[in-house]
């Protein structure tokens, strides 16, 4: 029987686990407590030294104390934010972290992830997408593909997934998975059947702003906080997601490789789509 304790030291996906290391908003918080401390024993000494033996009372203490609540320091203040905002990245990391691990999401948001913002980097409304349409957008995804045919592909996924972290061990990467001709495939798969659900690109374009965009978590970052999913965002996604796909079915051997993968209507309504998103 295998010991537990000699699985390879990686996630389900095959990376490496988030490090030891206190996250930054743990570390942020105990920054700002150890400074609070400092500054209210500072503040006690400077009364302390202004009385004859040096003695406070109860509520001479208590006085300091609220005082120290009711009106912080500027560098408390500084503290405060910077624990706050290392918080909500830790928060957003952790949830970014967990949302990536799963395969299918994984290969179809890498299509436009190029659009995202840097790491750390508030969204700008016409020249980035929000991480914040993620959720939305799968859900939306999921209910163009329906449950059934939603969860083939993450079988799909993940047993290629698993088929190349058996294969290569510890050395498994991510990028092995988006290199991998099947990769390429079942995200074909996947954007090949939501795309007979636009037809009605203006009517389909309206559910979809209306859904991203109301079900986008929120931020606590004021940079962000206007950025909004409307028409343009809804343009430079399916743009992004669909990608140079018009190109590659313009060479006659990949046409006539996909021809053979779907049938003639799904096609046709694939180049449909593509169309209308070049007019």
């Amino acid at each position: 029987m295998t010991d537990p304790t000699d699985a390879p030291d990686t996630d389900s996906l095959g990376e490496k686990p988030l490090s030891d290391e206190p996250p930054e908003g743990l570390k942020a918080v105990k920054n700002a407590a150890d400074l609070a401390l400092t500054e209210v024993l500072e503040a006690l000494r400077e009364v302390a030294r202004e009385k004859t033996g040096g003695r406070l009372t109860f509520s001479e203490i208590r006085f300091q104390f609220e005082a120290f609540i009711d009106e912080p320091n500027d560098d408390m203040m500084s503290a405060y934010e910077n624990a706050w905002r290392a918080c909500t990245e830790t928060a957003q990391e952790a949830v970014w972290q967990k949302e990536r691990k799963l395969p299918l999401e994984r290969l179809v948001v890498s299509r436009f992830e190029h659009l995202f913002p840097p790491r750390g980097t508030a969204a700008r409304q016409g020249e980035h997408l929000s991480r914040r349409i993620i959720g939305p957008f799968m859900f939306a995804l999921q209910q163009l593909l329906g449950p059934d045919l939603h969860d083939e592909y993450e079988v799909k996924c993940r047993e290629l997934v698993e088929d190349l972290r058996q294969t290569h061990g510890e050395s498994f990467r991510w990028d092995m998975v988006t290199d991998h001709p099947e990769a390429d495939n079942v995200t074909n798969d996947v954007l090949v059947h939501a795309s007979q659900h636009f037809g009605d690109l203006e009517r389909r374009r309206h559910w979809m702003v209306d859904l991203i965009d109301g079900n986008m978590a929120a931020t606590n970052d004021a940079v962000e906080q206007p950025w909004r999913f409307e028409d343009r965002e809804f343009h430079m996604l399916m743009n992004g997601l669909f990608g140079d796909l018009p190109q590659q079915l313009a060479d006659p051997e990949v046409m006539n490789a996909w021809k053979q993968r779907y049938d003639e209507a799904s096609l046709v309504g694939m180049v449909a789509l593509l169309e209308k998103l070049a007019q």
